[in-house]
């Protein structure tokens, strides 16, 4: 999986709906910041992707089955407490650059094109 072996980290900011493909390239990031009231599904999920190895790496089997059988709708609160959720904050894309522009080596730290030079 090419975002495995990217040598920076991978963050998924998710808002909104993330059903089916969307959920499986977010499990793929090295971390996943995700909104309070995010709409997350297995729905639609096929293995073209790994999606099905990646989320069992993040929770249990068992958990991990009743999501895909189930294809059962969940927030990003939830996905918090099943291990699919690296932190909930109302601004998952803004937060994510945030920590990442603070903790970011001299190197790399001024903004790539198209990044905003201040967070507001």
């Amino acid at each position: 999986m090419v975002w495995r072996e990217m040598p920076v980290p991978v963050i998924a900011a998710v808002h909104g709906v993330a059903f089916g493909g969307g959920f499986q390239l977010s499990l793929g990031a090295d971390m996943r910041f995700v909104a309070p009231d995010a709409q997350l599904s297995v729905i639609g999920l096929v293995p073209d992707m790994a999606g099905v190895v990646l989320m069992r790496g993040l929770v249990r089997d068992d958990v991990a089955r009743e999501l895909t059988f189930s294809g059962r709708i969940f927030s990003g609160q939830e996905a918090l407490g099943l291990g699919l959720a690296t932190r909930v904050c109302d601004d998952p894309r803004g937060d994510s650059l945030a920590d990442f522009l603070r903790g970011a080596p001299p190197t790399i730290a001024p903004p790539l094109p198209g990044m905003p030079r201040r967070l507001h």
